[in-house]
């Protein structure tokens, strides 16, 4: 079921086609709940069409110069120490850089997977390994990966990592090479509570208008 066929079902409801929402309206039109309920679906699916759009066509080389360039821009994060302050502030929430005595070996070790996941990626999509994985051709590349996604390093920060990353490619490093994300650990918060300092600072980050920070 491709975009399009979608496009063409949320533009026949549109159009105004017999929908889930005016049977249930026309079922259960004395319940105030249901029709709340057919008011946000409709809101859901106008917003849907507002921000319905075909997906650019990009050229393969295209995408493999933009990310020789991210690669240029760690590669400087990486071995520029006048550069460490900007690495700490674009990964704020990875609080060992924020530790001095282990900054700097930490912020070489994250670039540098940052550097090593792109070269995986761009293999990945050049040789289009996505589905031929297991072709003898692609061997040595596959062995290859997975010594690097079997490092401790790489399993440190693909957890971070991994969002900067197409959902294919994510599939790939966690179905093919192992890369896992841990189970999630609750931790009591009057416990930690630098780590509940450094939540909050990331909320007033990212929702600056919502999250007041005295």
């Amino acid at each position: 079921m491709g975009p399009r066929f979608l496009q063409e079902l949320l533009a026949t409801y549109l159009e105004g086609a017999p929908s889930i929402e005016q049977w249930f309206l026309h079922e259960y039109s004395d319940d105030e709940t249901v029709a709340a309920f057919a008011d946000g679906l409709r809101k859901i699916f106008s917003a849907l069409r507002n921000r319905w759009a075909e997906p650019l066509v990009v050229r393969d080389a295209d995408r493999i110069e933009s990310s020789r360039a991210w690669v240029g821009f760690q590669r400087a994060l990486r071995t520029d120490p006048k550069l460490g302050e900007i690495a700490r502030d674009f990964y704020s929430d990875l609080p060992a850089l924020a530790d001095p005595t282990t900054d700097w070996c930490r912020r070489a070790e994250l670039h540098m997977m940052e550097q090593a996941l792109q070269m995986i990626g761009d293999t990945w999509e050049r040789l289009g390994l996505c589905g031929s994985d297991d072709a003898p051709i692609n061997r040595g590349w596959m062995n290859a990966f997975r010594r690097i996604s079997g490092s401790e390093a790489f399993r440190r920060y693909w957890p971070l990592l991994r969002s900067e990353f197409r959902a294919d490619f994510v599939r790939f490093c966690e179905q093919q090479l192992g890369a896992r994300v841990p189970e999630p650990v609750l931790i009591p918060a009057e416990t930690r509570p630098d780590l509940v300092d450094h939540l909050g600072a990331e909320l007033a980050r990212e929702w600056p208008e919502v999250v007041r920070r005295d």
